[in-house]
């Protein structure tokens, strides 16, 4: 891939960018070090809060990358803050800070003499990719810190060419958030761990609707444990922690479901082998009748028809062994009061994960195996399996696959008792893949469903069927993998974080937040 390139400056509410905006700097000394000499071309930034960079591919021959670096919230010195590559395919990919995710199709940049275009607007939050004069896509930063400031281009290989500066206006490209998307309110923040945020119901409250919502408050292991439950009343602005009101503060994370009469279910996401069985695991639950102001504890058993083996080897409680299947989302409950619930783990044989739909006849208490959605798959197997009903009365399926790789659906037409084969889950008119982790329903009016998926960022999809779904909505980027969603009003109410306690660099501070996507912005 040869390039001949001009970097344009161009910003939101100024018009043009002069010409010593950049300044030539010798690989050698590009800021921050790190993959720089002869296989780079660096060209250093002095206007800093956003840049317009265009450039010409003349013959694709390689994977051409080019990295924005700068400086992020609470590290010093340069480091890369947004990255995207172009394979010899001609598809485009972009890099999160831990694997990257296509946001364009094999021959979107085809292999002739093109202009491309790069445009990372002032809040930084986004960037944006053109192709020609169209705009094809927009992708995160790299990594969960806010990006402060652009110092740098880099260019992997090294430009055969000098820069040539040209002046650009920024009025053809998108605006720098979603329209319908608010900005983020926080729920809380911390020095210790708190992420993932998981479930979320609406109630009664003293002054309408109350919103309820869990989240871990420990490491991303399964010997972690201890969630918060927190509530808002006035449509997710303040919150409040609800500690004497948690149905269960020391597992590692509860699923909450709202049954149709207005009782409330909550579920340890942990299971626990019986002593002396294979078959049976301890399921723990309480139920609440007054809105999830107090609880009532039970414990009941999870019966399978295979022998399971521990789905880790670690536990939160020492001497007893995990079950081997987690409970992951709330119940769907079915018009003749059957709850249907997801889980996702191992019988003994099993290579990789399976993915199980468990039922109840007794509100939750106890659970038996309805049916294996899928097992045996490539990557991590089949997990995470988020659950409804489409339009036409179908049960849908959709499940993770692994870190970066595309989800599979599946779906069922006698109450999930089987399933067709799973399929890779695909979006918008390119029908790109829909990635990759922990995937949230909620149903909309109308029969229409909505997806949420986090890793990389959280983004939203919705569908009037569950087969064909629209292009995806960004709602955050620089989430670490899990959130929720709950619909309240005209709106959905999204939940994320700002890194988990794996990520490089880690949170400072660890933070759950929550962003209002209005329903009018959804087709």
């Amino acid at each position: 891939m040869r390039l001949n390139t001009s970097l344009i400056g161009a910003f939101l509410g100024l018009s043009t960018i002069a010409a010593n905006s950049l300044a030539a700097t010798p690989a050698s000394a590009e800021p921050g070090g790190g993959n720089t000499g002869p296989a780079s071309g660096y060209q250093a930034l002095t206007r800093q809060d956003s840049l317009a960079l265009r450039f010409s591919l003349e013959q694709r021959r390689t994977v051409q990358t080019v990295t924005v670096l700068g400086t992020v919230t609470g590290i010093a010195g340069s480091r890369p803050v947004f990255r995207f590559s172009v394979p010899a395919d001609g598809s485009i990919r972009w890099w999160d800070g831990s694997g990257w995710t296509e946001i364009a199709t094999a021959g979107t940049v085809p292999d002739s003499p093109v202009s491309m275009a790069l445009y990372v607007p002032p809040n930084r939050e986004r960037a944006y990719l053109a192709v020609g004069s169209r705009v094809i896509g927009e992708f995160g930063p790299v990594g969960m810190r806010a990006p402060v400031r652009l110092e740098g281009v880099r260019f992997e290989p090294q430009l055969p060419d000098g820069p040539r500066l040209e002046p650009v206006s920024a009025r053809a490209w998108p605006p720098s958030a979603h329209p319908r998307v608010g900005e983020p309110e926080l729920l809380s923040h911390s020095d210790s761990p708190e992420q993932m945020p998981n479930s979320a119901v609406t109630v009664p409250g003293p002054r309408g609707e109350r919103i309820r919502m869990s989240y871990p408050v420990h490491t991303d292991d399964s010997a972690g444990a201890g969630n918060r439950y927190v509530y808002s009343d006035d449509g997710g602005r303040s919150w409040t922690t609800d500690r004497s009101g948690n149905p269960m503060p020391e597992v590692p994370s509860v699923n909450l479901t709202k049954l149709s009469g207005g009782t409330l279910l909550a579920t340890n996401y942990h299971t626990y082998l019986r002593k002396g069985s294979n078959t049976e695991a301890s399921v723990e639950t309480s139920v609440s009748t007054d809105g999830g102001a107090s609880w009532t504890r039970r414990t009941g058993v999870l019966h399978t028809p295979q022998a399971m083996r521990p789905i880790s080897t670690e536990t939160d409680r020492p001497g007893t062994r995990l079950g081997g299947f987690v409970l992951v989302h709330g119940a769907l409950e079915q018009p003749d009061g059957t709850l249907l619930q997801s889980a996702y783990g191992y019988y003994a044989n099993d290579r990789t994960y399976r993915q199980l739909l468990l039922a109840s006849t007794d509100g939750g208490r106890n659970w038996t195996v309805r049916s294996t959605v899928a097992a045996q798959g490539g990557g991590q197997g089949y997990a995470e399996g988020a659950f409804a009903h489409t339009a036409d009365g179908a049960l849908l399926a959709v499940m993770r696959t692994g870190d970066y790789r595309a989800m599979v659906a599946a779906r069922s037409t006698d109450d999930g008792r089987t399933w067709d084969p799973p399929q890779v889950l695909r979006s918008g008119s390119e029908e790109l893949p829909v990635t990759s982790i922990y995937p949230v329903l909620e149903p909309l009016p109308g029969g229409r469903l909505a997806l949420l998926t986090g890793r990389p960022g959280l983004r939203l999809y919705t569908s009037r069927d569950g087969i064909r779904w629209n292009a995806p909505i960004s709602v955050d980027y620089r989430n670490s993998g899990n959130g929720t969603m709950v619909r309240t009003g005209n709106s959905l109410l999204v939940f994320g974080d700002r890194g988990a306690n794996w990520a490089r660099p880690a949170p400072a501070p660890y933070a759950i937040w929550a962003r209002e996507v209005r329903l009018g912005s959804l087709s």
